[in-house]
């Protein structure tokens, strides 16, 4: 029998390749989706130039030391103690420097193969920004916001401060400075300010009433040749010129009850870390040098004293060769270390202020030990302060009463408790309390027999959210007695985004001429607000 074979029409030829190129192109979008997902959120990294910092993780209320080398998530903030100095590190090269007695929380930090946002709230304290841009994206952003700004980056060098005023300084490039805050909406864009290269515009409540009264105040000036002579913008200038690698210098706990990671050089272990962000400790380098002097304490004299007061400056020499002085402290029952920032390499004294307010001195006995090191890392012995505070117990006669809401945000209308804000201060009144406590966190700043109270509702320490929130507060005397609750609302209306304002305020740099013209800017998004500490 012949066999016949039935030709393939064009089509039958044609469908493999099709179907090749169909699995391909599916493949690629997939792979494009599944990388845009997984790199949703940007790696940021918080490393201590010097000092110490706290760390307080979204979602909770109670600050807990913070590690050099830490990896920070969304909503996460950090806070340098006084005399310190800290670095974040982002996901582009972006570096944010941190000043002592700074607070920053962590507003956002996306991430995908197109765009790419930073978002920060400087609540408190001085920041400087060396902002980066990933390469192929199509749009980089970043914001500061402090309490009356947002400033939004166009490509710069930028320092932020927000302290008894709020100061905006541009190094390189420019930004621009939405003003906010009216009487009724404290994220109403009231005008947005162009700040160039070298010029710094400073907000205080006398400009800020202005804006609020639709003038066109002169703000615009050049930078100060005081701030240009300090230690905080040529320590900023050198790091920018050649960047220190943070991570890869960092300094291990002394002990498993403390893990504070000081950047300085290490007699002991020596701790990196590795591309997934996790430590691995190297074997000691060195050992205590007995050529090194121990410190001498000068001040307290004797070094083992007990006090009633609640605060105490130590004080001491060192000998020559000396290029740090180290504090290992057990205050409290907890264990810390601390290189002192005002010691300079071949001064011959120090000093070191201990106080209830700093948080490196508590009722009790409180040990601090104090080393020399020399250039190559290498020890001293120690010299030893013990100081016992007896603190006065405080006498608490006034009867027990329930707490009571006197404010929010400062306003005692009717209507204050109906908010537009992701932070809200609730501040109240008390008698007879030994402490005070809101929806079972006792506030850590409440001193036994305070006449007032506050408290701090916000997005980013998990407390606050869209709608309505309740809370309920409570005292309780010394015996341990407690009071009547006291329930209290909040009422969250999350705004849908900010309003635009159209018009640009702008100067030469010594501020002595005024020019405005018309743009369009940016709306303000209202997602980065002021976040303090859930509890005060």
């Amino acid at each position: 029998m012949r066999r016949v074979y039935r030709r393939k029409r064009p089509f039958e030829y044609l469908l493999p390749f099709l179907i090749f190129v169909g699995v391909g192109v599916i493949g690629v979008l997939g792979f494009q989706l599944w990388n845009n997902l997984q790199g949703a959120k940007g790696d940021v990294y918080f490393y201590i130039a010097s000092g110490k910092a706290k760390m307080l993780q979204y979602g909770l209320n109670e600050w807990a030391n913070a590690f050099s080398g830490t990896k920070m998530l969304l909503g996460d903030s950090i806070k340098t103690e006084p005399d310190s100095r800290g670095v974040l590190q982002f996901f582009n090269g972006t570096i944010v420097r941190l000043d002592g007695d700074t607070e920053v929380t962590i507003t956002d930090i996306t991430k995908r193969s197109d765009v790419e946002k930073i978002g920060l709230t400087l609540t408190h304290g001085n920041m400087w920004v060396n902002k980066m841009n990933s390469e192929g994206v199509d749009q980089s952003d970043m914001n500061v916001r402090t309490t009356h700004m947002m400033v939004s980056d166009v490509g710069t060098v930028f320092e932020v401060e927000s302290n008894d005023t709020e100061t905006v300084r541009v190094i390189a490039g420019q930004v621009n400075a939405q003003i906010l805050g009216n009487a009724t909406d404290k994220n109403a864009v009231l005008d947005t300010v162009q700040v160039g290269v070298g010029q710094e515009m400073t907000l205080d409540q006398a400009i800020l009433q202005a804006f609020q009264n639709h003038d066109t105040p002169s703000v615009l000036m050049a930078l100060s040749d005081q701030f240009k002579l300090s230690d905080w913008y040529l320590w900023n200038s050198r790091e920018d010129q050649n960047p220190t690698d943070f991570s890869k210098i960092l300094v291990p706990p002394t002990d498993a009850t403390s893990q504070q990671l000081s950047i300085e050089p290490s007699n002991t272990q020596q701790s990196t870390l590795t591309p997934s962000g996790t430590q691995q400790t190297a074997s000691p380098t060195s050992t205590t040098s007995t050529q090194l002097s121990a410190p001498v304490i000068t001040q307290p004299n004797p070094s083992v004293m007990s006090t009633d007061q609640n605060k105490v400056a130590i004080s001491g020499t060192v000998g020559p060769g000396t290029a740090k002085v180290v504090v290992h402290e057990t205050v409290g029952g907890t264990t810390d270390q601390y290189t002192l920032s005002r010691f300079k390499t071949g001064a011959t004294s120090f000093s070191y202020n201990v106080s209830e307010a700093l948080g490196n001195y508590k009722a009790g006995l409180n040990d601090y030990s104090f080393y020399a090191l020399d250039a190559s890392g290498n020890q001293s012995d120690s010299a030893d302060v013990q100081i016992t505070y007896n603190k006065a117990a405080v006498q608490i006669t006034d009867a027990l009463t329930a707490p009571q809401v006197v404010s929010y945000n400062g306003s005692t209308s009717a209507s204050a408790s109906t908010v537009t804000t992701g932070v809200v201060l609730v501040q109240g009144s008390v008698a007879g309390a030994q402490s005070v406590v809101v929806n079972g966190y006792t506030l850590s700043k409440f001193q036994p027999g305070d006449k007032t109270w506050t408290y701090y509702a916000n997005v980013g320490g998990g407390n606050l959210n869209p709608g309505l929130n309740t809370y309920q507060v409570y005292a309780v005397d010394p015996q341990g007695n407690k009071s009547a609750i006291t329930t209290f609302t909040i009422t969250y209306n999350k705004p849908a985004g900010g309003s635009t304002q159209t018009s640009t305020t702008g100067s030469s740099s010594t501020g002595s001429t005024q020019q405005k013209t018309t743009t369009t800017s940016k709306p303000s998004t209202g997602t980065t607000q002021a976040v303090p500490p859930s509890g005060f």
